[in-house]
């Protein structure tokens, strides 16, 4: 039933016998790393119409993509006010020309104990305001969303309705509603 008996605490203190105490270790200082736009053309180019979740994209024999992040980009060649995401599911960074202007958070960050999961209606609708990036956006610029597949739910009823990146949606501009996204996924794995 998962009740703490006295053969646990006999375990424990047995265990703490014969394990030393852990260490400090020195921070890690970062020397190197590589930008989105770095790593990027590394990535499989898809293009089209339409934004596809991760599972529906045409690689791995069209077995989609399980795991990782993926890259929906497009350029755009005319200022919006406003760009609406509808069913994000896992975190997602929106950048113009490489800079963040949105990210959404699927655990709002408590303490270590106090991580609350956001339901998924409070995702169903993001709208991202454009004009807070400080840039010039009458001409032609660089619209990325970077989604990063944060896993699913064991749950039988909803196991293939989970779907990874953009899932069932489509972007959405003030000014127009089709564009093309060119899908970059990947899995980070050495090529």
């Amino acid at each position: 039933a998962g009740d703490i008996t006295s053969k646990f605490w006999a375990l424990r203190n047995i265990l703490r016998l014969y394990n030393s105490d852990i260490e400090e270790q020195d921070a890690v200082q970062v020397e190197q790393y590589l930008t989105l736009p770095d790593i990027a053309p590394f990535f499989i180019s898809i293009d089209n119409d339409k934004v596809m979740p991760m599972e529906m994209l045409p690689i791995n024999n069209n077995g989609g993509q399980g795991y990782g992040f993926i890259l929906y980009r497009t350029e755009l060649h005319q200022a919006a006010e406003e760009i609406t995401i509808h069913n994000i599911s896992d975190n997602a960074q929106v950048l113009i020309d490489g800079q963040v202007i949105y990210r959404t958070n699927v655990m709002k960050q408590g303490t270590w104990k106090n991580i609350h999961y956001m339901d998924q209606t409070e995702l169903w609708k993001v709208n991202v305001k454009m004009n807070n990036t400080g840039k010039d956006l009458t001409g032609m610029y660089l619209l990325d969303i970077l989604v990063e597949n944060m896993g699913r739910s064991n749950i039988l009823p909803v196991m293939d309705t989970q779907r990874k990146g953009l899932a069932n949606a489509e972007g959405y501009l003030l000014f127009s509603s089709i564009f093309t996204f060119r899908d970059h996924p990947s899995n980070f794995v050495c090529r």
